[in-house]
Protein backbone atom coordinates (compact mmCIF):
# COMPACT_ATOMS: atom_id res chain seq x y z
CA UNK A 1 0.00 0.00 0.00
CA UNK A 2 2.61 2.10 1.09
CA UNK A 3 4.44 1.69 -2.68
CA UNK A 4 0.83 2.96 -4.27
CA UNK A 5 0.77 6.01 -2.20
CA UNK A 6 4.69 6.28 -3.33
CA UNK A 7 3.98 5.71 -7.47
CA UNK A 8 0.99 8.72 -6.83
CA UNK A 9 3.25 11.37 -5.71
CA UNK A 10 6.33 10.35 -8.26
CA UNK A 11 3.41 10.11 -11.23
CA UNK A 12 2.06 13.68 -9.38
CA UNK A 13 5.91 15.18 -9.60
CA UNK A 14 6.72 15.33 -13.62
CA UNK A 15 3.85 18.04 -14.04
CA UNK A 16 5.84 20.25 -11.16
CA UNK A 17 9.17 19.74 -12.24
CA UNK A 18 7.79 20.97 -15.61
CA UNK A 19 7.55 24.34 -14.42
CA UNK A 20 10.50 26.20 -13.66
CA UNK A 21 10.95 28.13 -10.00
CA UNK A 22 12.72 31.46 -9.84
CA UNK A 23 15.16 30.25 -8.18
CA UNK A 24 16.01 27.77 -11.32
CA UNK A 25 16.20 30.90 -13.26
CA UNK A 26 18.52 32.91 -10.96
CA UNK A 27 20.80 29.52 -10.75
CA UNK A 28 20.80 29.36 -14.82
CA UNK A 29 21.67 33.30 -14.92
CA UNK A 30 24.37 32.97 -12.52
CA UNK A 31 25.66 30.26 -14.26
CA UNK A 32 25.88 32.36 -17.77
CA UNK A 33 27.37 35.05 -16.38
CA UNK A 34 29.76 33.34 -14.32
CA UNK A 35 30.83 31.26 -18.38
CA UNK A 36 30.63 35.02 -19.37
CA UNK A 37 33.31 36.35 -16.75
CA UNK A 38 35.82 33.33 -17.16
CA UNK A 39 35.84 33.60 -21.37
CA UNK A 40 36.46 37.79 -20.51
CA UNK A 41 38.95 36.65 -17.78
CA UNK A 42 40.72 34.50 -20.61
CA UNK A 43 40.66 36.54 -23.61
CA UNK A 44 42.29 39.34 -21.20
CA UNK A 45 44.93 37.18 -19.90
CA UNK A 46 45.65 35.50 -23.48
CA UNK A 47 45.92 39.55 -25.01
CA UNK A 48 48.46 40.35 -22.24
CA UNK A 49 50.14 37.10 -22.82
CA UNK A 50 50.49 38.22 -26.60
CA UNK A 51 51.73 41.43 -25.31
CA UNK A 52 54.64 39.84 -22.95
CA UNK A 53 55.83 37.72 -25.55
CA UNK A 54 56.42 40.77 -28.36
CA UNK A 55 58.37 42.27 -25.29
CA UNK A 56 60.36 39.48 -24.74
CA UNK A 57 61.18 39.33 -28.37
CA UNK A 58 62.06 42.48 -28.17
CA UNK A 59 64.42 41.79 -25.31
CA UNK A 60 65.72 38.97 -27.25
CA UNK A 61 66.33 41.44 -30.21
CA UNK A 62 68.64 43.54 -28.25
CA UNK A 63 70.27 40.68 -27.12
CA UNK A 64 71.19 39.36 -30.18
CA UNK A 65 72.57 42.53 -31.19
CA UNK A 66 74.81 42.60 -28.01
CA UNK A 67 75.76 39.15 -28.46
CA UNK A 68 76.61 40.27 -32.00
CA UNK A 69 78.79 43.47 -30.91
CA UNK A 70 80.48 41.10 -28.16
CA UNK A 71 81.18 38.32 -31.41
CA UNK A 72 83.37 41.26 -33.27
CA UNK A 73 86.46 40.77 -30.91
CA UNK A 74 89.19 42.49 -33.69
CA UNK A 75 87.16 45.42 -34.17
CA UNK A 76 87.11 48.80 -32.02
CA UNK A 77 83.71 49.62 -30.40
CA UNK A 78 83.06 52.89 -32.45
CA UNK A 79 79.67 54.34 -32.93
CA UNK A 80 79.40 52.91 -36.37
CA UNK A 81 80.35 48.94 -34.76
CA UNK A 82 77.65 49.49 -32.48
CA UNK A 83 75.13 50.31 -35.21
CA UNK A 84 76.37 47.09 -37.07
CA UNK A 85 76.75 49.28 -40.27
CA UNK A 86 79.51 48.16 -42.39
CA UNK A 87 80.18 51.50 -44.06
CA UNK A 88 81.98 54.31 -41.73
CA UNK A 89 79.95 57.23 -41.93
CA UNK A 90 81.39 60.97 -40.74
CA UNK A 91 78.21 61.18 -38.35
CA UNK A 92 78.77 57.76 -37.37
CA UNK A 93 82.66 58.10 -36.10
CA UNK A 94 83.52 58.22 -32.56
CA UNK A 95 83.65 56.47 -29.20
CA UNK A 96 80.51 54.53 -28.94
CA UNK A 97 78.64 55.76 -25.56
CA UNK A 98 74.99 54.68 -24.69
CA UNK A 99 73.14 57.24 -25.25
CA UNK A 100 74.26 57.75 -29.14
CA UNK A 101 74.35 54.06 -29.52
CA UNK A 102 70.84 53.70 -28.49
CA UNK A 103 69.81 56.35 -30.98
CA UNK A 104 71.82 54.68 -34.12
CA UNK A 105 70.23 51.56 -32.90
CA UNK A 106 66.56 52.71 -33.24
CA UNK A 107 67.05 55.19 -35.98
CA UNK A 108 65.57 54.81 -39.44
CA UNK A 109 68.05 52.41 -41.30
CA UNK A 110 69.14 51.12 -37.90
CA UNK A 111 69.61 47.25 -36.78
CA UNK A 112 66.78 47.81 -34.27
CA UNK A 113 64.77 50.26 -35.93
CA UNK A 114 61.58 47.41 -36.60
CA UNK A 115 61.07 47.36 -32.51
CA UNK A 116 58.20 48.91 -31.07
CA UNK A 117 56.73 49.00 -27.33
CA UNK A 118 53.57 46.50 -27.46
CA UNK A 119 51.76 48.51 -24.79
CA UNK A 120 51.64 51.86 -26.42
CA UNK A 121 53.35 54.04 -28.99
CA UNK A 122 54.07 56.60 -26.25
CA UNK A 123 56.58 54.02 -24.20
CA UNK A 124 59.88 53.39 -25.24
CA UNK A 125 61.59 50.76 -26.67
CA UNK A 126 64.59 50.72 -25.04
CA UNK A 127 64.65 52.89 -21.42
CA UNK A 128 65.07 53.89 -17.96
CA UNK A 129 64.13 51.38 -15.07
CA UNK A 130 61.13 49.44 -14.57
CA UNK A 131 58.60 50.75 -12.25
CA UNK A 132 55.59 49.58 -10.64
CA UNK A 133 53.92 52.87 -10.72
CA UNK A 134 55.38 54.57 -14.02
CA UNK A 135 52.88 53.49 -16.56
CA UNK A 136 55.03 54.57 -19.88
CA UNK A 137 57.44 51.67 -18.55
CA UNK A 138 55.75 48.84 -19.41
CA UNK A 139 57.31 47.10 -22.23
CA UNK A 140 60.54 48.58 -21.90
CA UNK A 141 63.66 46.87 -22.82
CA UNK A 142 66.65 47.83 -20.50
CA UNK A 143 70.29 47.52 -20.66
CA UNK A 144 72.20 47.08 -17.25
CA UNK A 145 75.97 47.55 -16.67
CA UNK A 146 77.67 44.78 -14.69
CA UNK A 147 80.85 45.64 -12.25
CA UNK A 148 82.63 42.28 -10.48
CA UNK A 149 83.81 42.22 -7.04
CA UNK A 150 87.32 42.95 -6.16
CA UNK A 151 89.80 40.36 -5.91
CA UNK A 152 90.03 38.40 -2.56
CA UNK A 153 86.08 39.26 -2.17
CA UNK A 154 83.56 36.58 -2.85
CA UNK A 155 82.39 36.95 -6.37
CA UNK A 156 79.30 38.52 -7.09
CA UNK A 157 78.41 41.05 -9.80
CA UNK A 158 76.55 44.48 -9.10
CA UNK A 159 74.09 46.30 -11.12
CA UNK A 160 73.48 49.40 -12.00
CA UNK A 161 71.27 51.07 -15.30
CA UNK A 162 73.48 51.72 -18.25
CA UNK A 163 73.53 55.56 -18.57
CA UNK A 164 73.60 57.62 -21.83
CA UNK A 165 76.97 58.66 -21.21
CA UNK A 166 78.51 54.91 -20.16
CA UNK A 167 81.23 54.43 -23.40
CA UNK A 168 80.95 50.85 -24.30
CA UNK A 169 84.24 49.41 -24.10
CA UNK A 170 85.61 45.43 -24.06
CA UNK A 171 84.88 43.25 -21.19
CA UNK A 172 81.90 45.01 -19.84
CA UNK A 173 79.10 42.84 -18.64
CA UNK A 174 75.71 43.82 -19.88
CA UNK A 175 72.22 42.25 -18.81
CA UNK A 176 68.95 42.82 -20.77
CA UNK A 177 65.71 43.31 -19.45
CA UNK A 178 62.46 43.55 -20.29
CA UNK A 179 59.81 45.17 -17.94
CA UNK A 180 56.04 43.49 -18.11
CA UNK A 181 52.79 44.66 -18.06
CA UNK A 182 53.25 44.74 -13.50
CA UNK A 183 56.60 46.69 -14.00
CA UNK A 184 58.41 43.67 -12.93
CA UNK A 185 62.04 42.68 -14.54
CA UNK A 186 62.50 39.93 -17.02
CA UNK A 187 65.71 38.92 -17.12
CA UNK A 188 66.92 38.28 -21.29
CA UNK A 189 70.08 37.54 -20.85
CA UNK A 190 73.81 38.58 -19.83
CA UNK A 191 76.47 39.44 -22.35
CA UNK A 192 80.12 40.03 -21.87
CA UNK A 193 81.37 42.66 -24.63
Amino acid sequence: MADKTCMQEVSASPQAVAFWRPRDWGFLTALGLALLAVVWCGRFSFNEGVLLEVTKSNGEAVAAWAAQLADRKGTPLTLATCASITGESPALQGEADWGSCRQALLAEGGPLAQLSNPFGPQNPVVGPRCDKKNPNARGVVMLEKGTSSLPGMPAHVTWELLSDEDALVRGMLLRVQACDAGGYALKIAEIKL
